[in-house]
């Protein structure tokens, strides 16, 4: 980790597969997602670490699912990452579950497309009971903050990864 590179500080993931398990993408800072960037791919990342990454252009500071990437995020800690954890585009499939998405500065999940495309991010734990913050659909919500687009409930209550089995 501790990487620097000319899109992502870590994971480049342009025009291909890849299948992440059990790593960790710890102080990374790239231009977009300071871990991994992915853009018409194809990407898995389970039982991961995500944490302490940031961006110096574009969010966010963790994963970046730009351009035509079809993503799974599952049982992974997302945390600490400045400038958002978590990011999606348009015209893709994006699933987030069983993750531990708190503590990052930013939206631990947000949109960076046209308006159109969610992202399944259901069953998450956000940092707190009460759910994630979103402005209109749980404004009492004290945990990480999402954006519009992103499909939270129903959210984990406490810990994910507590009994997570990937």
């Amino acid at each position: 980790a501790n990487c620097r590179g000319p899109i992502s500080g870590g994971i480049d993931v342009i025009q291909a597969s890849l299948s992440l398990r059990d790593c960790r993408l710890v102080g990374n800072s790239g231009r977009s997602g300071g871990a991994l960037h992915c853009e018409y791919g194809s990407l898995t990342v389970k039982r991961c670490v995500v944490e302490a990454n940031s961006s110096t252009l574009y969010p966010p500071g963790g994963l970046d699912l730009g351009n035509g990437c079809t993503a799974l995020v599952e049982s992974c800690l997302v945390t600490r990452n400045s400038n958002g954890g978590i990011s999606f585009s348009d015209g893709r499939t994006t699933v987030i579950r069983r993750c531990d998405i708190s503590g990052n500065a930013g939206e631990a999940v947000g949109y960076s497309g046209g308006g159109g495309a969610n992202a399944a991010a259901e069953n998450n734990w956000w940092g707190a009971a009460s759910g994630p913050w979103h402005p209109s659909l749980n404004p009492d919500g004290q945990g990480d903050t999402v954006s519009d687009w992103v499909d939270f409930d129903p959210w984990l209550a406490s810990s994910a990864l507590d009994d997570a089995d990937g």
